[in-house]
């Protein structure tokens, strides 16, 4: 996996802990916010590694999932996609009041399925 700095896989390893730790409602969203950042970060390295910038401000995980959702690549539309989902379940957690803990196991599925994505790609 492309790492620029801190191995952001750590942060998925801190959600499974999380979510096996405790049922616990404050355990369950914070694993899924784990889980979506985890792929936000190495989203964004990979960004970062192909377009020698990084993009910042207030809509950074919007855009980012714009940059990849207009790509050429179906790979790259493909995260956008993915990521995209992510967020929309990881806004769920933080600041719905109706938390779906159901959301908290699809949002693993879901992130380890983006992570093999990008796996795949992460030296292009």
């Amino acid at each position: 996996m492309i790492f620029i700095g801190f191995n952001w896989i750590k942060f998925w390893h801190v959600g499974e802990h999380l979510r096996m730790f405790s049922k616990n409602e404050e355990y369950q969203i914070t694993a899924v916010g784990r889980y979506y950042q985890t792929c936000f970060l190495l989203a964004r390295d990979i960004y970062k590694k192909r377009n020698k910038k990084t993009l910042k401000g207030p809509s950074v995980h919007q855009n980012l999932i714009d940059e990849f959702k207009i790509s050429k690549s179906d790979t790259d539309r493909k995260i956008g996609i993915k990521l995209n989902e992510l967020r929309d379940l990881r806004n769920n957690a933080d600041y719905d009041e109706n938390f779906n803990m159901k959301n908290v196991n699809f949002t693993k599925f879901k992130s380890k399925e983006l992570l093999n994505i990008m796996e795949k790609i992460k030296d292009k």
